[in-house]
């Protein structure tokens, strides 16, 4: 079961400065596994109401459930792992997010930021 998370965690982009922390990625696996065990479900089994309320529809949500010693940034953790495992979930959560950011974590900020170069050099053409 950890085999696809550490996969996932390996994919992600992390920051490399002072500040930000790689526990951030081991909370969110650690938050995966706590709700895995209440489940009793792996977590490829859950479905869509149970993802999105691991990641919380909204903030609130989030840090009712959560302990208040969690880092606010696995949210966003939760969501790119959830991405990139190819779960399904609720398109709304998408737009809780700074965006740009997630798709950093995601697929990196070099190909994101050429990306969105070409997109404003369209426009601006």
């Amino acid at each position: 079961m950890l085999g696809p998370l550490e996969q996932v965690r390996s994919c992600l982009w992390i920051p490399d400065k002072p500040g930000h922390h790689r526990w951030v990625d081991y909370q969110a696996v650690g938050m995966l596994l706590v709700r895995t065990a209440e489940a009793g479900l792996a977590w490829w089994s859950w479905d869509q109401s149970v993802r999105t309320r691991v990641i919380g529809s909204d903030a609130q949500e989030w840090s009712r459930q959560w302990p208040a010693q969690a880092s606010r940034a696995c949210r966003l953790r939760l969501l790119a792992y959830a991405y990139l495992l190819g779960a399904p979930v609720d398109e709304a959560l998408f737009l809780c997010f700074e965006r740009l950011r997630l798709a950093r974590t995601v697929f990196g900020p070099e190909i994101v930021d050429r990306e969105v170069d070409t997109v404003y050099g369209l426009l601006r053409g």
